[in-house]
């Protein structure tokens, strides 16, 4: 992964996390591996360049529950995970499931969010 992904993925996290509307909705279910990167892109050491890469294997992954949004859509919840390259070469890809059960909702909206590629596109799933 490079420094600038992981720096990019930890401040979008943080900004969602800060966020009065969605950080009571959202569950990391990668809290080490959002530690690490949060120590490493403040680390004086990782400021060398962002094209440096960071040693790591597993993507940063959270629930969005929605009916802690206020949203009617209780039983719905979404999984996302931001791949390695992500935002600079890919999307956050979204799965979902409805009271248990897989549905196809995340895939709807990761074919809309086809179009984001490049961009960070977490703020557009709340949308």
């Amino acid at each position: 992964m490079e420094q600038a992904n992981a720096r990019r993925q930890v401040e979008e996290i943080t900004a969602l996390l800060q966020h009065g509307r969605f950080e009571h909705a959202i569950r990391i279910t990668t809290p080490a591996l959002l530690q690490r990167l949060e120590k490493c892109c403040t680390a004086a050491a990782c400021s060398v360049g962002d094209k440096q890469a960071l040693p790591v294997k597993k993507c940063l992954a959270f629930y969005i529950v929605c009916h802690e949004l206020d949203m009617e859509l209780d039983g719905l919840v979404l999984q996302v995970e931001l791949p390695l390259d992500y935002p600079s070469n890919s999307i956050c890809r979204v799965g979902s499931t409805y009271k248990g059960s897989f549905c196809d909702v995340g895939e709807r909206i990761s074919a809309f969010l086809q179009s984001f590629t490049g961009c960070e596109c977490l703020e557009t799933i709340f949308d």
